[in-house]
């Protein structure tokens, strides 16, 4: 599964899509969403939404990727 973020945007609204995609999830499965490991950029708020809404549940390896 894959989503895509657009940059400049600030921790929360990161956090509050990442949070709806794991409701989402939990609904349509009946599971919980597994996360192991995530690709992004430098971005700080990028970071700080991820560990935010899965770490607590998951071990994050955050793969981090530079665009040109």
């Amino acid at each position: 599964m894959a989503i895509f973020i657009v940059s400049q945007q600030q921790q929360e609204h990161h956090s509050e899509v990442l949070a709806m995609l794991r409701e989402i999830y939990v609904a349509v499965t009946g599971k919980p969403l597994r996360v192991h490991y995530v690709m992004g950029d430098a971005d700080a708020a990028q970071w700080n939404a991820v560990h935010e809404v899965f770490s607590p549940d998951n071990d994050i390896v955050f793969l981090m990727c530079y665009f040109m």
